[in-house]
């Protein structure tokens, strides 16, 4: 396979090869172990999921099933090529007491560095005993991962995920390991672990007492965990109530009238007019007329409340002030649940879905936009609930309440606060955008991930709506400036979610066809074409990546959000990582492809 790679290439000599493209071959044949895995996973992911609610080791079958094949040998002759490779860098990938594990499966998806407890999720029940300070070592990468120091997945991980965008965006570190590694790791449960990944994805992970004395790792690097980011309080707008149709929001609206995500969708409605499905914005000013009205019992409103506890929380121990803080949310998220809504509000929200048509014959998603996400050094993608597809009047208001306390729930708050100096400043404004039954969904960001090329593009899909996004096992492939088109992973979910026909609403889970590619020529050129009115339409401040989620329907290619690729710049400063990217340079030209492998 290397030397075909080779002569594809157009080397004259199908023995020799360049070293960068031998190294660029074997990291593309280490992913059929990846796909293997994942097609194992695909076909008997669902009787897994069911067996595994009453005998968690049932999450070790598809690896079982992997060591009893042909993969079994092929991951060790793939382990010698990568020790071969590794030998011709003069450094690479390093593992720490875990004999018997290959660095050939290990692959760095975001750089970082964080020191602290293994932890060994089998199951989403276990995610609720997660800390702060834990690396997570998990076989399928949630849509509502809690706060966490690190990240190690278990084979081909949704890299466009919501959870995997605010990792990148806070310089968490995330690994894909393969089940030999993930086996040897499961000995270290509980005990203290180190994850790095450096700038060109070198991956070090093990025991934490086997760190080198050299390494000058002692404890978890520094992270903003201080807050550091502030809301501009005086340049909102909190008296504005009236429900907007999305032409008449613009950017000039975020952070002030409505979050940044729909002072976006607004522009982006105005720019693409065929591509952005029409919607009705509901501003900050309706959540804070709705929970800042005097108790009953003539005590301070919900809101005022709030901001009382969090005044008094700087004079707490830090344990003490966050379960403050978490008590007093959920008092406040019971509140704007049971509050009946202010006079004439429900009259407004029916009045403005009318506008998108008749109400009841289409569906809204109900979408959170605080303040607090899509901004210019945050990201906070996926933080706050969306609802997807509702259409009766009462489900879409009771939508509405929900979407409202999303952004005071606990994993929200624990996620924000390493980073908000202001937290009493966070309101949510709400966007009910009419829905687009996609075929296809998925994310795309101009830029090729693994080497940084800025004129390809990284594309993750999935069927139906909504797959990428919450994680699953998408379809990535990389486009680069001539369409030629480069695989990362297939699609490997064994169901997804589409759109029933109204009257109905919500989603339907169904079982995937097992169709493979779900990109073809012209979809992959549709997405091409979006991509490049974005880029001539949008001009990215600064070269900053788009990261634009998108549906696919009767071949079209639909605009849900525009955002910019936010990538943390101190994470992959730690010295000791960068010294691995220097020892991972390769200083050989030529490679005999035709040598016996070592």
């Amino acid at each position: 396979a290397l030397a075909a790679a080779a002569r594809m290439r157009g080397a004259p000599d199908a023995t020799v090869a360049p070293a960068a493209d031998y190294a660029a071959g074997l990291k593309a044949l280490s992913r059929v172990l990846e796909w293997a895995r994942a097609r194992v996973l695909a076909d008997v992911g669902l009787p897994l999921e069911r067996y595994g609610a009453i005998e968690p080791r049932a999450a070790g079958i598809v690896d079982d099933q992997l060591r009893s094949s042909m993969f079994l040998p092929l991951a060790a002759l793939l382990d010698r090529l990568a020790a071969d490779v590794e030998q011709l860098r003069g450094g690479g990938h390093l593992l720490l007491g875990l004999p018997g594990a290959g660095t050939g499966s290990l692959r760095g998806e975001n750089a970082g560095l964080a020191v602290g407890p293994l932890r060994v999720v089998q199951g989403e029940e276990q995610l609720a005993g997660l800390a702060r300070g834990d690396v997570v070592l998990l076989h399928a990468l949630p849509p509502e991962l809690p706060p966490v120091a690190g990240i190690l997945t278990v084979g081909s991980a949704g890299s466009l995920s919501h959870v995997s965008l605010l990792a990148r965006n806070l310089g968490l570190p995330h690994a894909a390991i393969g089940g030999d590694v993930a086996a040897a790791a499961a000995r270290f449960a509980g005990q203290p672990v180190v994850l790095g990944v450096s700038a060109t994805g070198r991956v070090v992970f093990g025991a934490a007492s086997a760190l080198p004395a050299e390494a000058g790792i002692t404890a978890a690097p520094a992270r903003p965990d201080q807050p550091w980011l502030a809301i501009d309080a005086a340049a909102l707008d909190l008296s504005t109530t009236r429900v907007h149709r999305l032409a008449e929001i613009s950017e000039k609206d975020s952070g002030v009238k409505v979050g940044p995500k729909a002072g976006e969708l607004g522009r982006l409605f105005r720019l693409f007019p065929n591509r952005v499905a029409d919607g009705v914005v509901i501003p900050f000013g309706a959540f804070v007329r709705h929970v800042d009205r005097p108790a009953a019992d003539g005590g301070p409103s919900p809101l005022a409340a709030l901001r009382q506890v969090y005044a008094q929380l700087s004079a707490l121990p830090p344990e003490q002030a966050e379960a403050r803080a978490l008590d007093a949310l959920a008092k406040l998220r019971r509140q704007i649940a049971e509050l009946p809504f202010p006079d004439g509000f429900a009259a407004e929200v029916e009045q403005g879905l009318a506008g998108l048509g008749k109400v009841g014959s289409f569906g809204v998603f109900v979408r959170s936009d605080t303040n607090v996400e899509d901004l210019k050094d945050f990201t906070g993608a996926g933080l706050n609930l969306t609802v997807p597809n509702r259409v009766r009047l009462d489900e879409i208001l009771s939508a509405i309440r929900e979407v409202w306390a999303s952004p005071f729930s606990e994993r929200s708050f624990r996620w924000r606060q390493r980073i908000l100096k202001n937290p009493e400043h966070v309101y949510p404004s709400v966007i009910l955008h009419r829905t687009v039954p996609a075929e296809l969904s998925g994310v795309m960001v101009t830029v090729d991930l693994e080497t940084g090329a800025p004129e390809a593009l990284t594309i993750s899909t999935s069927l139906g709506v909504a797959g990428v996004v919450d994680g699953g096992a998408p379809e990535t492939v990389v486009v680069h400036g001539d369409g030629q088109a480069r695989l990362l992973a297939s699609y490997r979910s064994p169901t997804h979610k589409v759109i029933p026909t109204p009257p109905a609403g919500g989603v339907l889970r169904v079982q995937s066809d097992g169709r493979e590619p779900l990109l073809g020529p012209d979809a992959l050129a549709e997405l091409a074409a979006l991509a490049g009115e974005v880029r001539t339409l949008v001009p990215s401040k600064g070269g900053m990546p788009w990261d634009i989620e998108f549906g696919l329907l009767g071949g079209k290619a639909m605009l849900m959000q525009l955002r910019p690729l936010r990538l943390s710049r101190a994470a992959a400063s730690q010295p000791f990582l960068r010294r691995l990217d220097e020892k991972a340079r390769l200083p050989v030209a030529l490679v005999n492809l035709a040598e016996p492998v070592p």
